[in-house]
């Protein structure tokens, strides 16, 4: 079923977006991924995705500390901006601040994980993942 699922992470860490991959491969997840090291970088694929009839991404995985726009500030475009905001969006971020958390599921935000100090630990997050972008 993951074949038809599209996930957009938007991390400024390149590292971090490999780790993701890996992970969500290992995981059996065979849809597209999609990257983003920016707030801006993303808005310009969405819109060509649009431009070119593509569907937007299933599910958007958002770190909090991008370059150029926080990514509350993002997410709450998102789910602002008509024809985003059917988008899950998750929350990837390093920060373990309850505020944040309450922050990201108040703007609309369907979970919120904390960036794992043990890659082998974003196994679990890869399959919460998978389980997320198929409902």
């Amino acid at each position: 079923m993951s074949e038809n699922i599209t996930i957009l992470a938007v991390e400024d860490n390149e590292a971090d977006r490999k780790l993701l991959s890996h992970a969500l491969k290992q995981n059996g997840y065979k849809g597209k991924f999609l990257t983003a090291g920016s707030a801006n970088e993303a808005y310009r694929l969405m819109v060509q995705r649009i431009d070119e009839s593509l569907p937007l991404p299933n599910l958007v995985l958002l770190d909090l500390g991008l370059p150029d726009e926080t990514g509350m500030e993002m997410l709450q475009k998102l789910k602002s901006e008509k024809g985003l905001q059917q988008m899950k969006v998750v929350v990837f971020s390093g920060s373990k601040s309850t505020k944040n958390m309450s922050k990201a599921k108040e703007l609309g935000a369907e979970w919120y994980f904390v960036k794992p100090d043990n890659p082998s630990d974003l196994r679990y997050i890869a399959q919460e993942l998978v389980n997320i972008s198929e409902r």
